[in-house]
């Protein structure tokens, strides 16, 4: 693992530790994309599914416990940084996927021609016509 990369080995060793320490959360993440339930927020059935009525306060507390390991990884205290990026959607993820499978199959693939190198003139670096596919890119 490199170290210049997003993540960092401490991240890697915070994540193997949660997995130890509370496999239930991520089966109960596992579980939902596999019934495409796309929940943001678990119910306590979802994270314990044979709990009952008696075993209720257990799992509560074992719930909390978890909150509170979380927030008191010395991670947990820094500051939060936009990383400069949105999520996609599930939904539109898949209808990429399906496109992408649409297009494989009936359609052939394109070769282009393309010099190694391209270049733009200094003074189209800052153009006000961003992005991209206005001009003077187009």
């Amino acid at each position: 693992m490199r170290k210049h990369w997003e993540y960092s080995t401490e991240c890697f060793n915070i994540i193997e530790e949660y997995l130890d320490k509370y496999p239930e959360a991520i089966e109960a993440i596992e579980y939902s994309c596999k019934a495409k339930k796309d929940k943001a927020m678990h119910t306590l059935k979802d994270l314990y599914p044979d709990i009952g009525e008696i075993d209720k306060e257990e799992a509560i507390s074992r719930l909390k416990g978890m909150l509170h390991w979380i927030e008191n990884l010395p991670i947990s205290k820094l500051p939060y940084v936009e990383m400069g990026f949105d999520a996609l959607d599930t939904n539109l993820v898949h209808k990429l996927q399906s496109h992408n499978e649409h297009v494989t199959r009936f359609y052939e693939p394109i070769n282009l021609n393309v010099s190694p190198v391209e270049t733009l003139k200094i003074m189209n670096i800052y153009q006000e016509a961003f992005p991209f596919w206005c001009g003077p890119y187009y």
